[in-house]
């Protein structure tokens, strides 16, 4: 099935016009376009792109099949998604909801055809369709972008390219042709992996993974080849490559295709409240038994996130663990959540804490509105949440793990590494993981083979807990009936060990015993600690037996040198495993010498092992001495003359010094054997230190984590503290800055004019001091503002008689918690001063104009009345007339007259006064004349005067 997706917003029409007028229409695929359109309007987008294709047009307004060679258009009214070959319709969500369609339908298409998948993002506002395309990279899909320098708005191109998902990013007209790239050399018909030649993918994938390894420094040889051949494939196919040796020509010389190979391999698979069921079963079960177990004084409990990408599960895990403290009431309690990643952008991505709002869809309302502030297209995680987890770069196959964890989340990473691997990973975390301590692992994985080294705690979810009597390393299940030797039993004679074993040799016929003694060798079985077990021929021909009761121990029956090769040899067969043979081994029993082959091996006795758990596994060891059918030196004969005397005598000293050649080279061998053993005992220690220097660089890796992140925080408080110690030198406002107890926490200079303080004075009282206001009890405003929590403010007087406006607010923390207040103090001495000015001037202006015999109007340029001192014309008061048309009252017959001059005055046309007559209310006629005064403010005519002159 060949599905494209292609998601816009605004300004996407002409990007799909000209995407589309590019697309051939024997392609074989279905184009499927989602736009952001208006419920309420008819979309005219399918007959505007029937005008740039030959291929059918469809608005999809009901469930239908797909059909190749076919552009189908979302309508104006619904969602679509894609299932089972089919596109299926949605209801839109309520207008008070976020809709996100582009993201739902791009989510549907990766999950329907996983590495078949192609999602391509243009022109838009916002952030829809960056989730949905997080989803087709995770399934091994195509990711095309439009270009942000191209589309009229960037926003949805650039948030897809912040997220490092794009696997092409061009201008419309060039993605049509990468399209049409991929649908012609990608076999859909398959989900396997296939290069065209097989032998040259024997070649040159190793040759690209070890070149890529290497430059980024991740070993990539340990995860699935099936799950790297699909990512290097696709991009083979990006960079139009015929076949894996060029792509292997072009990423030797070009580091930008590395990286952009090397963030393919790395695609995070990872949201918000990803599985909200077992993130349930941690809230619920696990976080209970976690904080109901007691911690240190000072210590935190400690969570781990691995493979955390960009940062959701970690958040995720911290508004479980704060909202059940708080629900708990225990908001006392400290704890750290540790987040790690392979990828440093990704870990920066999480530092910043700002996600799209279709990112945070998935976050249920109430964390939201807790845990998130909204910031535009974003949601910024709250500092509160964001400051109790620690992100960091780290490599979980090859760093120092974090430690004392009690709970460990690795979801999504083991099913894409080899089994092997995943065994190492998981070694890991069990090393990492406190006795008792949960591990929570993905759906899709498993413990493998080490099931035995933890607990299932949940039967739905992947919840496990550490076996504190459990090691990861794999062991052998068997132990011996046969004990290693200790203090009590070191007395035990030749019989007591035989008692512990099947029956000897000593029981059976005589004929077996007749042909053991005639044909086997001297033999004895030996444990690790040189106790002899059994004895078989006549061993007494070398080794000293002790009398009476005595331990049968090779270091007690056995010279100093013959111990000493004898020990050698054991220790070489315990370490090689395998059996080995001493030739000509001077062996020395009082006054005797013999020469002998000496072999040692461990052999295979399943009777004498049995199942045990908790005890060790003692080794046997047989040994086998030969000796020659002569094992006594014969009396050479009497030589015949001097000649043969001397040769006799020469032979003597030659056998000497071969035997003490032979002697010195045992010696040699047994101290090579020794110094071996002191290098194996070293190398145990070696090993030692470093587990224990492992734990150190993982105490210094979270110390190092920590101290940068404190770094930041103190850059960022130097910048805002170098901020706020400008603004307040530089502001002429006075200001104070209180505590809950009405302590001085800091003040501006300007305040020094009304309270006598230095700086000797933060954290003293503010009602110990004295003010120059009159009349102000401070402390009284404060109580009132605390209690209200409401702003207060006043205009009072100094003693000088400068005005100045005090206003009290609460003092609001991030978490909106009241901590104090702000008081302020604002000259408005010139304000009051111009205040009293106009005040004097309208009582002026109003006893000039209430004495006037005229009559008086201020009118605007619709002639409505602002002010009139008195009305001729009218029965009514003057005050009747405010906010009146002036014509209400003047004679009819002049009415438009007047209109006419209101309108040239206010055109700035010279004025003219006009005269008529008037009816007084008794029945008599009078004159009377009229002008109208323009009157300016701020530089152009606001307000005009009409004005009456009685004849």
């Amino acid at each position: 099935m060949k599905v494209i997706g292609i998601g816009a917003s605004a300004g996407g029409l002409e990007a799909i016009t000209r995407l589309v007028s590019k697309l051939s229409n024997g392609s074989g695929a279905a184009f499927v376009f989602l736009q952001h359109l208006s419920p309420n309007t008819k979309s005219m987008i399918g007959e505007l792109l029937g005008k740039h294709t030959s291929m059918p047009v469809t608005m999809v307004y009901k469930d239908q099949p797909v059909k190749a060679n076919h552009i189908y258009v979302m309508a104006e009214n619904k969602n679509i998604v894609f299932a089972n070959g089919r596109l299926l319709t949605k209801a839109r969500p309520p207008e008070s909801e976020i809709n996100l369609p582009i993201d739902q339908f791009f989510n549907s298409l990766g999950e329907s055809l996983g590495s078949h998948a192609v999602g391509v993002l243009l022109s838009g506002t916002g952030t829809d369709g960056t989730r949905g395309l997080r989803t087709i990279k995770e399934k091994g899909g195509f990711v095309l972008v439009q270009s942000p320098e191209t589309a009229k708005f960037d926003g949805m191109p650039r948030a897809a390219i912040d997220l490092k998902i794009a696997d092409r990013i061009s201008p419309p007209e060039e993605l049509a042709q990468d399209i049409e790239y991929i649908l012609t050399h990608r076999d859909f018909k398959t989900r396997e992996v296939g290069f065209q030649d097989k032998k040259q993918k024997e070649t040159y994938f190793d040759k690209i993974v070890q070149l890529v390894s290497k430059r980024t420094h991740v070993d990539f040889s340990e995860y699935r080849e099936p799950t790297l051949s699909r990512r290097l494939e696709n991009r083979i196919l990006i960079r139009k490559c015929n076949d894996i040796q060029a792509y292997w020509e072009i990423i030797q010389q070009d580091a930008t295709e590395v990286a952009a190979l090397f963030s393919n391999f790395l695609i995070g698979v990872t949201n918000f409240f990803r599985d909200p069921e077992a993130y349930d079963a941690i809230r619920k079960e696990v976080l209970p038994e976690i904080f109901s177990q007691p911690k240190a004084e000072g210590a935190p409990y400690r969570f781990w996130v691995t493979a955390c990408s960009t940062g959701e599960e970690a958040y995720t895990l911290a508004m479980l663990i704060e909202d059940y403290l708080q629900e708990h009431d225990r908001k006392n309690v400290d704890y750290k959540v540790f987040a790690s990643d392979i990828d440093e952008h990704a870990i920066q991505f999480a530092l910043k804490g700002t996600y799209s709002l279709n990112m945070v869809a998935d976050v249920p309302e109430p964390y939201q509105s807790k845990y998130f502030i909204r910031e535009g297209d974003y949601m910024q995680v709250r500092p509160s949440l964001r400051k109790r987890i620690m992100f960091a770069v780290q490599n979980l196959l090859g760093d120092p793990p974090f430690i004392n964890m009690d709970l460990i989340t690795c979801r999504n990473l083991l099913i894409y590494l080899r089994p092997e691997v995943q065994q190492k990973a998981l070694s890991t975390l069990h090393f990492a993981l406190k006795p008792g301590a949960f591990l929570f692992l993905g759906p899709s994985e498993s413990l493998g083979s080490l099931k035995y080294a933890f607990e299932k705690y949940t039967r739905s979810w992947n919840i496990f807990t550490k076996r504190a009597d459990k090691s990861p390393k794999l062991q052998s299940s068997f132990s011996m009936h046969i004990k290693p030797a200790n203090t009590e039993k070191s007395k035990q004679n030749m019989s007591s060990f035989q008692s512990d074993l099947h029956p000897s040799f000593t029981d059976t016929d005589p004929f077996t015993r007749f042909l053991v003694e005639r044909f086997a060798p001297i033999a004895f079985f030996v444990t690790e600690e040189l106790d002899i077990l059994y004895l078989n021929g006549e061993a007494e021909q070398i080794l000293n037996m002790p009398r009476a009761l005595a331990r049968l121990n090779l270091s007690k029956m056995l010279s100093k040198e013959d111990l000493l090769t004898f020990k050698a040899g054991i220790q070489q067969v315990l370490s090689e495993g395998g059996p080995i043979s001493f030739e000509h081994v001077v062996l020395r029993k009082r006054d005797r010498e013999f020469i002998a082959e000496v072999r040692f091996d461990l052999p295979h006795l399943p009777e004498l092992y049995e199942k045990g758990e908790n005890e060790s596994t003692p080794k046997v060891i047989l040994i086998e001495v030969y000796l020659p059918e002569e094992s006594k030196e014969e009396d050479e004969p009497a030589p015949k003359n001097m000649t043969e005397g001397k040769v006799t005598t020469l032979q003597k000293q030659l056998k000497a010094s071969k035997r003490r050649s032979q002697e010195l080279v045992n010696e040699l061998e047994a101290t090579n054997e020794e110094l071996q053993t002191s290098n194996r005992e070293l190398m145990a220690s070696n090993e030692e230190l470093q587990s224990t220097n492992e734990e150190l660089q993982s105490v210094n890796e979270e110390l190092y984590t920590v101290n940068s992140e404190l770094q930041m925080k103190n850059e960022e408080l130097t910048t805002a503290n170098n901020d706020i110690s400008n603004l307040l030198k530089s502001t002429d406002i006075g200001t104070i800055f209180l505590d809950k107890g009405l302590k001085i926490r800091r003040f501006t200079p300007a305040v020094r004019r009304q309270f006598n303080l230095i700086d000797s004075d933060v954290g003293r009282s503010i009602t110990n001091f004295a003010t120059t206001f009159k009349g102000l009890d401070i402390e009284e405003v404060c109580q009132e503002v605390f209690s209200t929590l409401s702003p207060f403010e006043k205009e009072i007087v100094d003693k000088e008689g400068d005005h100045y406006l005090l206003r009290v607010l609460p003092y609001r923390t991030e978490e909106d918690y009241i901590d104090g207040l702000v008081l302020t103090f604002v000259n408005i001495n010139e304000l009051a001063i111009s205040r009293n000015q106009t005040q004097k001037a309208e009582r002026i202006f109003r006893q000039f104009v209430s004495q006037s015999d005229q009559q008086i109007a201020i009118i605007d340029k619709k002639g409505k009345v602002h002010f009139v001192n008195r009305v001729r014309f009218t029965g009514k008061k003057s005050d009747d007339l405010i906010g009146q048309p002036i014509y209400s009252y003047l004679p009819e017959d002049i009415r438009d007259e007047v209109k006419k001059m209101l309108e040239n005055v206010f055109d700035g046309k010279p004025f003219e006064r006009l005269q008529f007559s008037y009816d007084y209310q008794g029945g008599s006629k009078g004159d009377a004349s009229l002008i109208i005064v323009p009157i300016i403010l701020e530089g152009y005519i606001k307000y005009a005067a009409l004005i009456e002159d009685i004849d």
